[in-house]
C-alpha cells in the first residue's frame, strides 16, 4: 500500500486563548456524512473496484434485455 506523507504547516493550526470556555471548541471544518463516506471510499482502492464492477452489472442488468 502507498503511504502518503503529510506535511503540516504553521497554517495549520489555530492558537486557542486560555480561557476556559475555548477547551471544548471545536476547530476543524464540519464535513457532511455523504462527503465523508465520498472522501473514504476514493481512498479505499478495493471499494473503487468493487463499487465499479458492481456499477457495471447494474448497467447491463437494466440494458441488455432491451437489447435482446
Amino acid at each position: 500500500m502507498k503511504e502518503y506523507e503529510i506535511t503540516l504547516t504553521q497554517d495549520d493550526f489555530k492558537r486557542l486563548s486560555r480561557a476556559k470556555d475555548n477547551k471544548d471548541e471545536i476547530v476543524r471544518p464540519s464535513v457532511s456524512y455523504w462527503e465523508d463516506v465520498f472522501r473514504r471510499m476514493v481512498t479505499n482502492r478495493v471499494a473503487v473496484v468493487s463499487f465499479t464492477v458492481i456499477a457495471i452489472i447494474a448497467i447491463l442488468a437494466i440494458f441488455i434485455p432491451i437489447f435482446s
